[in-house]
Parts: C-alpha cells; sequence; structure tokens
C-alpha cells in the first residue's frame, strides 16, 4: 500500500522536521508556482509545474508536496502515479489552510481576478480519509519500509492487429507492456517517438531487464538475441522522424497523449507500417481523451488497463486522490424513455453542494475532452456561474460561463480572457478587453438526453441571466457547432485557420448582444 501523510505547521518547524528527513533516493519535491518559505533539503528533485510531465514515466518512492507553494491538482495527481507500493505523499501545510489563498491557483485565473481568501480544493485534499499527520520520526513513514509489497498483474500478449492502442489510468504498467510487446514484435528495425526522453523511464527500465543496452550515447538501443540478427531501436523526436523518414519495421509511441493530435495524425500518416501506442485516459496531458475520441478508424484494436501494476488494488492513496479531485468520476446511467420537457428546471448550481460536484463534473468532462483537475479546481475556487438543468431531480444538464473583459490599458498577451483578447486582436479594437462580458466555457447534457433541447435551454437562460455587454463562446469550427449557435442568436466574428493543438481542427469565436435580440 501507499500513503499519504501531512506536516501541518509553522514554516519553522515544518522545514527543521524536513530538513531531518533523509531520503533513499528518487524522491521528488514539488512546487506548485506560489511564494514559499520552504527549501528543499538534500537529496531532493526540485519539480515546478511546467516541468511536472518530464517525469510521468519514472517511479518514485516519496513525494513531497509543498503546500506553502500552493498545491497544483494538475501537477499532484499527474506525480502520484509514479509513487510504487510502499510509496508515500507527504503534503506539506501551513498552520492556517486551507483558510488562505492557495498561491498555485494564481497561475490559472484570468488577469484581474483575484486570489479566494478560502480554498476549496485544498479542503478535498485535507479532509481525504486516509491522510494522517506525521506523529514521529519522518524517517520512519510507514509504507517505505514496504518495497515488495505488492504483485504486478500478469499483462496481455501482443495482439495481432496492425496499429494497436493500450490505454489506461496511471501506474497500469502500460510503459511495461509496450516493452514486452516490442521484445515479441519480430521488427528488427524499431523507431520510439517521444517529445520528451525522460518519459520514457519505465519503457527503457523494461528493455534493460530484457537484454537490451544502450549503444553509445546516442539514443539508440540494440539487443542481440544468439539465435536472430541484432535488433536496434531508436528514439526520435516526433519532428526529426516526420522530417528525415527513416526506414523503420515497427512504429512505437509511448505516453501518446503527450503529444498533440495533429502530430499524431501526421505520424500515423506518415508511416503505415505496424505501431504500437500507450496513452493515458486521465486526459489532462497534449491529446488527452481527444486521442481515442479523434484517431477513430486509424487505430484498429485497443487494450484497456485496469489493474494497478506500481501498486495494490485498492490502494487508499488512488482511492483518496479519486474522490477528492474526481479524476475518473462515473456518469450514471439515464433512462431517458419518460423524459418531458416540461419537468425539467433550471437553476444555479453553488461550488458549496459537495453531493451535486462528482455529477456536475462528470458531466463537465464528458463534454470536453482534455478537462484537467485545474479545471475542477477552478470550479471551486475561480469565479464563474454555474447553471444547471435538473429532471426528476437528476442533474442532466450543466453550462459553465466564466468572466472576461473588464480591463483598461492593456498591452500584450492577456492571460485568461480568451474570446476578448482575440477578438481585440483580429479587429484592432480594444476595447473588447475593456467590456465586461461572460465567455461560455463548457455546455454539457448527459448522453442518454443529448438532442432534446436542454443545451439549448441552458445558452437560453444564460443569455436572458447575462450580467455584461455580450455572450460569447470560443469553439471547434465544425459546421454542425456554427449552425446551433447560429440559430440560438450569436453571430461569427473569427474563425481560425490552424488547427488547435488538442482537437486537431480550427477554433472559431461567436457572440451574442442583448440588444440586438430585444
Amino acid at each position: 500500500m501507499r500513503a499519504a501523510v501531512y506536516l501541518h505547521g509553522p514554516a519553522g518547524v515544518v522545514q527543521a522536521q524536513l530538513s531531518a528527513l533523509m531520503p533513499e533516493g528518487d524522491a521528488l519535491w514539488l512546487h506548485s508556482g506560489g511564494d514559499t518559505p520552504l527549501t528543499p533539503p538534500a537529496g531532493f528533485q526540485q519539480v515546478a509545474p511546467n516541468q511536472a510531465q518530464h517525469y510521468l514515466g519514472s517511479e518514485r518512492r516519496l513525494l513531497v508536496a509543498d503546500g506553502f507553494s500552493g498545491l497544483d491538482p494538475n501537477m499532484l495527481l499527474a506525480l502520484a502515479g509514479t509513487l510504487t507500493a510502499g510509496g508515500v505523499l507527504l503534503l506539506t501545510t501551513p498552520p492556517d489552510w486551507p483558510a488562505r489563498p492557495n498561491g498555485a491557483l494564481r497561475r490559472f485565473l484570468s488577469l484581474g481576478q483575484p486570489l479566494p481568501d478560502h480554498s476549496r480544493i485544498a479542503q478535498r485534499l485535507l479532509t481525504m480519509p486516509h491522510l494522517v499527520p506525521v506523529l514521529s520520526d519522518l524517517n520512519r513513514l510507514d509504507g517505505l519500509k514496504c518495497p515488495a509489497c505488492h504483485t504486478a498483474p500478469k499483462l496481455p500478449s501482443l495482439p495481432s492487429a496492425r496499429r494497436v492502442l493500450v490505454e489506461g489510468r496511471r501506474g497500469r504498467g502500460k510503459s511495461s507492456l509496450l516493452a514486452q510487446w516490442v521484445e515479441a514484435h519480430p521488427a528488427q528495425a524499431i523507431a520510439v517517438i517521444t517529445n520528451h526522453r525522460t518519459a520514457l523511464g519505465s519503457f527503457l527500465r523494461q528493455l534493460t531487464a530484457q537484454g537490451w543496452h544502450q549503444n553509445g550515447v546516442s539514443p539508440i538501443f540494440t539487443r542481440s538475441p544468439a539465435s536472430a540478427p541484432p535488433r536496434t531501436l531508436k528514439i526520435w523526436a516526433p519532428e526529426a522522424f516526420l522530417a528525415q523518414k527513416p526506414t523503420v519495421e515497427l512504429l512505437v509511441i509511448d505516453e501518446a497523449a503527450r503529444l498533440t493530435l495533429p502530430v499524431l495524425q501526421k505520424l500515423l500518416a506518415a508511416f503505415d507500417g505496424p505501431v504500437l501506442m500507450a496513452s493515458t485516459t486521465e486526459g489532462y496531458e497534449g491529446a488527452g481523451q481527444g486521442l481515442r475520441l479523434k484517431l477513430g478508424t486509424a487505430i484498429d484494436h485497443t487494450v484497456t488497463l485496469t489493474t494497478p501494476m506500481r501498486w495494490a488494488p485498492d490502494d487508499p492513496l488512488e482511492n483518496d486522490l479519486d474522490a477528492a479531485l474526481l479524476p475518473d468520476a462515473p456518469l450514471p446511467a439515464l433512462d431517458a424513455s419518460t423524459y418531458t420537457p416540461a419537468a425539467l428546471t433550471l437553476r444555479r448550481w453553488s461550488p458549496d453542494e459537495h453531493d451535486t460536484l462528482p455529477l456536475v463534473f462528470s458531466l463537465l468532462k464528458q463534454a470536453h475532452y482534455q478537462t484537467r483537475p485545474s479545471d475542477l479546481m477552478l470550479l471551486l475556487d475561480g469565479p464563474g456561474t454555474v447553471w444547471l438543468a435538473e429532471w426528476n431531480s437528476r442533474i442532466v444538464g450543466v453550462l459553465w460561463q466564466v468572466p472576461e473583459g473588464g480591463l483598461n490599458e492593456v498591452s500584450g498577451h492577456v492571460r485568461g480572457h480568451l474570446a476578448a483578447q482575440r477578438l481585440a486582436q483580429v479587429t484592432g479594437d480594444p476595447s473588447w478587453l475593456a467590456r465586461p462580458s461572460q465567455r461560455i466555457s463548457r455546455v454539457a447534457v448527459h448522453p442518454a438526453l443529448q438532442g432534446h433541447g436542454i443545451g439549448t435551454r441552458l445558452v437560453r437562460h444564460a443569455m436572458t441571466h447575462l450580467d455584461g455587454e455580450f455572450l460569447s463562446v470560443s469553439c471547434a469550427a465544425e459546421p454542425r457547432l456554427e449552425r446551433f449557435w447560429q440559430r440560438l442568436g450569436f453571430r461569427l466574428l473569427h474563425q481560425g485557420r490552424k488547427p488547435n493543438r488538442a482537437s486537431g481542427v480550427p477554433s472559431m469565436i461567436l457572440v451574442y448582444w442583448p440588444e440586438a435580440h430585444a
């Protein structure tokens, strides 16, 4: 099992206890971006938020999350997945936490938006059922004395399909499975694609255990079985592979979700041979869940791993983080056969409704394949309004809108004001940023009730209760979506030319003015 513990107190007391900690190695210090009085002791690798993905393929025994610097849920959830069986997540928190601003939230707020004095996302993390305070010497942390307390499950054999995707949550053994499949595949010349080599840690360790060795200082690995010619495996950046078009017999893409959809589509179009891919399903990296949804027929066979490999099933740390950050919140089934529009009611949602939060967030996730844990933080602690559609006392639709504009004398890039900023750029009129407005961030309807006009009613409700000069929406430039918004009275003001990095299609901005539809 893995453990979650916390140190709670003044900075000097916490620093003194941490300074006495002597990790045996493989220890990370998570700095979430805010100001902190703490300093990582010797033996820790400090990780900033923009560096977290570089460690996703590694395995760790100890993580210290510096709560004095804030708590970045993206970073925390991603790197908690590197903890092996017997590992420990140690949270350090100031004495008045969570009744103080969360420094990590500042990076996600729009320009001009203040930090709230209380952090609901921190409250959720600090009330995890299995989180316990440190009561004794940190060097005797429970969990670290159990390095081999979990037997990994047996992984499936190599399928015969040409293009295979193995998917699963963190810690399910996707990288190890890819390495086993490479070993079982008859290909002699193999290319592995990655945009950062450190993400291949688990994959390369498994290859080494199977007898592969690095050839000099170049990223080429070779294996020479006694009964077969030498096999070679070279690591390529995606841009270099596409530019040089090397002759290979097998293409391997580990941590495929780190790449954007346009890059993945180019790779699959440029190579018509067998492909083995692995991807997480949490949805907060690169292509997110869009990899599975958008590639479609480019994948011939999908293998889904559900049993943890790095830790035991029913792991208390994973269960606690799932309950706090909702990365895998299920969407309950719904019988729509008796649905009647007259029974639908609309109301405003409060982030203090703890019992409805999992369903609200689950609906928002299914509406956007790149939903991140930071979206939960913004939903709970950021400014914005959420409207609910309820039928038979069940939430069946959600609309999330966020404030934009209200800025004066700004120059350069303006963080967070997506529609207002873009409209100011393409029109040359900076007054778009001065006008207070609302942008619809998500509209989500339960799949069982889509097509019944619930999304339309939610948008009309937001239009009627608009707090600002106009209402905007930025979405994929698809004819179906354009028709939907224009039927509601929105005007298309801008359509991009370049594909979005995540969706693979350009985006468009549409705007509704109340005075034009009075």
